[in-house]
């Protein structure tokens, strides 16, 4: 009988396998990390905050109605931040997926629907051409402007990355659980690494951390490789993109054994929420 050990279930953490010996390891996802390090109960601070604001315009009598009733309206109107930020996610994971369709030429920017406007995409399955507004227009244009004269083998597009403590078949468990895996967004090799975010706002310090873990990763499974440059293309919902390229917010990977320690340690504290 093989002593080959089942493959687990990818629900929750990647699964990489050796292909030398076939064992397994079940990594967690760099985005579930710094979920625990940078985001404790966001859900729970945002109704704080909300009720706070009601009150004040209570104080004020700006507010004729009981704030019991308004705070429970307003928690099943469409403001609400859970569902604002599922709204949000949505657009940002679909002009996500256009610029990554756009990188791997399964989609292209044909024409303009008038010069400088908005961008003519056609599909490679024959479906009808779309014309990309607001969000998805801003990542056609990042791609148009940035990227479109870059080969597959200049820029690595969605480029499935992970990185162990030790070798896969060297962890003294069944299935390894003592690294991290995750998906960059662009690699260009040697030196640079970029990633695609819709926050509001500049850049945020937590996505030069997750390049940096991805940097880690990149560097353990291309020895010839050395990330040097970060940079964050944000799409704008008025159809532009800002770009956020600066050498001086550069995170080398040494930050994530620090950011790997208090991800244990948090972890073992329990739930952050």
């Amino acid at each position: 009988m093989s002593s080959k050990p089942k493959a687990p279930p990818s629900r929750g953490g990647y699964v990489i396998e050796d292909e030398e010996s076939g064992k397994y390891a079940k990594l967690a996802r760099v985005t579930s990390i710094l979920e625990v390090v940078f985001k404790e109960a966001f859900g729970a601070m945002s109704y704080y905050g909300g009720r706070l604001a009601l009150e004040y315009m209570a104080e004020r009598d700006e507010v004729d109605d009981d704030i019991e009733d308004l705070y429970t309206a307003w928690k099943s109107s469409p403001f609400d931040p859970n569902k604002s930020l599922r709204a949000a996610s949505k657009r940002g994971t679909a002009a996500h997926k256009l610029f990554e369709d756009l990188c791997q030429r399964r989609a292209h920017i044909t024409g303009f629907t008038e010069p400088g406007e908005n961008p003519i995409i056609r599909y490679e399955n024959d479906e009808p051409s779309i014309v990309a507004t607001e969000y998805d227009k801003g990542a056609a244009m990042a791609y148009h402007d940035l990227f479109q004269h870059l080969t597959a083998e200049e820029m690595w597009s969605e480029y499935r990355v992970h990185w162990t403590e030790h070798p896969i078949t060297e962890c003294p468990d069944k299935v390894c659980t003592h690294g991290y895996a995750g998906t960059a967004d662009v690699v260009i090799p040697p030196i640079t690494l970029g990633d695609m975010k819709t926050n509001k706002g500049d850049a945020r310090y937590s996505a030069s951390i997750q390049m940096a873990m991805y940097s880690r990763a990149i560097e353990q499974m291309h020895p010839d490789i050395k990330i040097q440059r970060h940079f964050v293309v944000i799409p704008r919902p008025d159809g532009t993109y800002d770009l956020f390229d600066d050498p001086k917010q550069f995170v080398d990977s040494s930050v994530v054994d620090a950011v790997m320690t208090l991800y244990k340690t948090r972890k073992a504290w329990g739930p952050t929420s």
